[in-house]
């Protein structure tokens, strides 16, 4: 398990990265990029989450990629910083991350 720096850090750096996915802070940007990239290379769980820990983070990201996806009015985009691409991204490491995701509805899903 993690220490106690690992357990007061984590929810700071996850709520960095949900104000930069909302877009309500662009100075997170470059730290914020890599953070679920990071977490796919190197999943939070079982090392430093427990079982519900892990389960609230989950949810937690989750409800943050889909809010951020329903603010977009649509796919149409320029450039690679476009928001798209950035969502696409997260979406694609959060299956990583959280592999036994069921959409579904069944158990182990949001």
């Amino acid at each position: 398990m993690a220490g106690v720096e690992q357990r007061i850090l984590l929810p700071t750096l996850i709520a960095a990265w949900g104000a930069y996915v909302l877009g309500e802070r662009e100075d997170y940007g470059g730290y914020s990029e890599q953070l679920i990239g990071a977490f796919a290379a190197k999943p939070p769980y079982p090392e430093f989450l427990n079982d519900d820990e892990f389960h609230a983070l989950m949810r937690y990201v989750a409800t943050l990629l889909l809010k951020r996806m329903s603010m977009e009015a649509s796919l149409k985009h320029e450039g690679e910083s476009a928001p798209p691409y950035r969502w696409f991204y997260w979406l694609g490491c959060f299956g990583v991350v959280f592999p036994f995701l069921s959409m579904s509805g069944s158990s182990g899903g949001i």
